[in-house]
């Protein structure tokens, strides 16, 4: 299953939806990968890790998918991929990569 949650507009309780839809899911049993791709990364802060990776998601999408990407939080079942990317350069990349294909 995969549950995407979006919207352009700031402050519209995306993080806080995301944040607890995932721990919900996470208390019933589901094993849940959170993804924050936030330049603001809120999300990333929802959780207290128990093993943060090496890596984030730019490098996971710039790079592929080479390993050290998924953090732990001490919530069992629940993981996260952390956004790495306070500068705002991911989305210029995937806007001039027509084809991730070349990584």
């Amino acid at each position: 299953m995969l549950i995407t949650i979006i919207r352009s507009k700031g402050g519209a309780g995306k993080t806080t939806l995301t944040a607890n839809t995932g721990a919900l899911l996470a208390d019933y049993g589901y094993r849940v990968l959170l993804v924050d791709a936030d330049i603001r990364p809120a999300l990333s802060s929802c959780f207290p890790l128990a093993e943060r990776a090496e890596r984030g998601l730019t490098h996971l999408i710039t790079k592929g998918p080479s390993g050290g990407s998924i953090s732990r939080t001490e919530i069992d079942g629940l993981d996260l991929i952390y956004s790495d990317d306070p500068d705002s350069t991911l989305s210029t990349f995937i806007l001039k990569t027509a084809d991730l294909s070349g990584i």
